[in-house]
């Protein structure tokens, strides 16, 4: 129903998270511009060509790869597969719990909480006071994401030099 939601809303493109979403939307939008997002971690040519040939229009790499891999991936490949994320707090981790209706509600789900993530800002400190956001999503999912902002903005004139030209800013 979430895909379904999504592809009447009639965007530009999708960012696909995942294989379902790939399947999904190629077989009931085909149509629709699908952009493979770094949770598909794509970290190896033949990996990049396979979603390519499944349908996709650009890949983020995985944020897992130093510059030294993700240049080996780019010149193996085609630069114009890529769409490198160059500045986002990266998501540590995702979880089912709703920190936002445990915490801020009454309610124990989102059937019953009122929303109070559409209303509040929530973060989590550690022991040094470094601040990690934390998000719900429409399925009221958390995401906790770093303190520290991850920018790959020195390596752009690089990856332009290796023929890249989608980049991506994440926000939170």
């Amino acid at each position: 129903g979430f895909y379904r939601q999504l592809a009447q809303a009639e965007p530009d493109a999708i960012l696909v998270r995942n294989l379902s979403g790939l399947v999904y939307f190629k077989k009931q939008y085909p149509n629709l511009h699908l952009i493979g997002d770094y949770s598909l971690n794509v970290s190896n040519e033949l990996t990049a060509e396979l979603l390519i040939e499944s349908g996709l229009k650009r890949l983020v790499p995985s944020c897992d790869l130093n510059w030294e891999q993700m240049a080996s991936l780019i010149k193996a490949s085609q630069p114009g597969w890529f769409e490198p994320i160059i500045h986002q707090h990266m998501p540590m981790f995702h979880m089912e719990h709703c920190v936002f209706a445990a915490y801020l509600s009454t309610g124990s789900s989102y059937r019953d909480c009122g929303r109070p993530c559409d209303r509040h800002r929530l973060e989590l400190r550690d022991r040094q006071a470094a601040a990690f956001p934390v998000l719900a999503d429409a399925g009221c999912r958390n995401t906790v994401y770093n303190s520290m902002v991850q920018s790959a903005a020195v390596f752009l004139p690089k990856m332009q030099e290796l023929g890249i030209r989608h980049f991506r800013i994440d926000y939170l």
